[in-house]
């Protein structure tokens, strides 16, 4: 079994991904292959494993009981994710166990932790061809560059999304049109996709020849980390090919061409970790920023003006560690699809609520691409989540204070839509204005007995006590704005049963529906025993 000393695997993940909780015994020790730790199974673990601990939380019993358990089977570490909660007691413990405990990004998927971890311990410790050495830790641009420069031909290192991420600059290399509009655009050209994603290439586990009819060959060659796939690295060789179809095989590829490939696809994989941790703590930084600004209006100088403001609420029923844990999943999709979409984004979690600052400058695409995004994270949500998600798009501003405020309106906004039933889709802030107005009006009625005659509170006493719907009835009149037959239909009643309830409710409670200062009354007070109090800001 391949194994690395502790303190090299937490250094190639990097903070982004993992930090230190507690080491009594140091971080030299070996760590050996990854597992997901179930503490139902008697099983013991491979000595010096690295113990995924999915499904613990740092402050139950059990995790306390599994530290003991992770400790007695001689584990290198216990892997654990706190999401913010207190670590002392988990210490305590572990400190008395003698157990290294890391503490995971709550954001990455455990089956991406456990495909990390994976690449990291089982990676070739021999050294890398020469040329490849010198390499820079996390500088694609410069691997493309050595790479190009050993095989002969240049090189293009591109991401799952079919972004360029970096390209090598030789002098006096030769490359064709597909090559030169990749790099101008920093994406696959269209007309070349199918090429680029020929399942030959995909499935492959070594350098395959990829022939397209008015190209040049390329070798290529899938960058992985364990299970995951990171990218592809293009090597453009040979010239323009004349046959009639694409073809992708292995027949034709140099072996010495092949063995420096592969080791620069796994030098590839590290570097592309180093440029994840990098864009990792970037969005860290905006998250904190965007978090400031919304709370305290403190601008930390991180966040791109101007912006656009996304609201974000989802339905994740009753139970807090569900509802939290699917916020968590939104976050994570916002992120990643956003850099789909070419976005910097910010986001910051509000209890069920999540914010997220959209660019606004025209080399974002302008306001027209934060409508775009927030289109797409709906049918995503729905997709992906199987979750329905309500967005509010607030509109441009160009100060943290403009922020603050849209804040507060966008939470309102969202209040109001869950009141009203409003369970998914994207709705702009403007053409709620009117309707934040009436919602702030019935929320102070609410809050205050003064403002309140006491009817509603009647009509709620009386149908508790007799089985009757008179608010029902009466909240479905004044929503029709007095149409008979459209409120029977809300209800749904027929109109004559409606009728007869409102003139009851007329000689019950001394309301008359003639008179517009009644209306406007009961509507108010109605809506104010279904308005939730405001909910504190953070």
């Amino acid at each position: 079994m391949t194994q690395i000393p502790l303190s090299d695997l937490v250094a190639t993940l990097g903070p982004a991904v993992v930090r230190v909780v507690c080491a009594p015994t140091g971080l030299a020790h070996v760590a050996g292959n990854p597992e997901f730790f179930d503490t139902t199974d008697p099983t013991p673990t491979a000595p010096s494993a690295l113990l995924l601990g999915i499904g613990l939380w740092v402050d139950a019993p059990q995790t306390r009981k599994a530290v003991h358990t992770a400790a007695r089977n001689q584990a290198a570490a216990l892997v654990v994710k706190s999401y913010g909660r207190p670590t002392t007691d988990l210490c305590d413990t572990a400190r008395e166990c003698g157990l290294a405990i890391l503490d995971a990004e709550p954001d990455l998927p455990w089956p991406r932790l456990e495909a990390l971890c994976a690449m990291v311990v089982r990676r070739d410790p021999g050294p890398p061809p020469a040329g490849l050495a010198q390499v820079p830790h996390g500088d694609l641009f410069s691997l493309a560059n050595a790479v190009a420069a050993i095989v002969g031909g240049a090189v293009a290192i591109m991401d799952v999304s079919y972004v360029v991420l970096a390209y090598s600059s030789l002098q006096g290399q030769p490359i064709d049109d597909t090559r030169r509009r990749g790099i101008l655009d920093r994406r696959v050209p269209a007309d070349a996709l199918e090429s680029f994603l020929n399942p030959a290439v995909w499935r492959s586990g070594s350098v395959v020849r990829v022939r397209r009819p008015g190209d040049m060959d390329r070798l290529a060659v899938v960058i992985r980390a364990g299970s995951e796939v990171l990218g592809s690295m293009w090597v453009a060789v040979g010239a323009a090919s004349s046959t009639g179809t694409s073809t992708a095989d292995v027949d034709g590829v140099d072996p010495a061409s092949a063995a420096t490939l592969a080791e620069a696809a796994k030098l590839a994989a590290l570097h592309m970790l180093s440029l994840r941790r990098h864009v990792a703590e970037e969005q860290v930084r905006r998250n904190e920023a965007l978090r400031a600004v919304l709370d305290s209006g403190d601008d930390p100088g991180e966040l791109e003006f101007p912006a656009r403001l996304l609201a974000l609420s989802w339905h994740g029923g009753s139970d807090y560690t569900q509802n939290r844990m699917l916020g968590l999943q939104v976050q994570d999709m916002v992120v990643l699809d956003a850099a789909m979409f070419g976005l910097s984004v910010a986001t910051t979690l509000a209890g069920d609520h999540l914010y997220v600052m959209v660019p606004a400058s025209s080399r974002h695409g302008g306001s027209g691409q934060a409508a775009a995004f927030a289109g797409h994270l709906v049918d995503r949500a729905t997709a992906s989540l199987r979750a329905d998600l309500c967005v509010v798009l607030c509109g441009e501003t160009d100060t943290p204070l403009g922020l603050r405020t849209d804040r507060t309106d966008s939470a309102d906004a969202l209040a109001h839509l869950a009141r009203t039933g409003t369970r998914a889709g994207v709705t702009d802030i403007e053409d709620l204005r009117a309707d934040l107005v009436l919602y702030r009006i019935a929320r102070l009625v609410a809050q205050r007995p003064g403002l309140r005659s006491g009817v509603a509170q009647r009509i709620a006493d009386h149908d508790a006590a007799k089985g009757s719907r008179y608010a029902d009835s009466l909240r479905a009149y004044l929503g029709s704005f007095g149409d008979i037959a459209a409120a029977a239909r809300a209800l749904p009643v027929h109109q004559n049963t409606l009728r007869h309830r409102l003139r009851r409710a007329q000689e019950l409670f001394a309301i008359d529906l003639a008179r517009p200062e009644h209306l406007l009354l009961l509507w108010l007070e109605l809506t104010a025993a279904s308005v939730a109090p405001p909910r504190p800001q953070h």
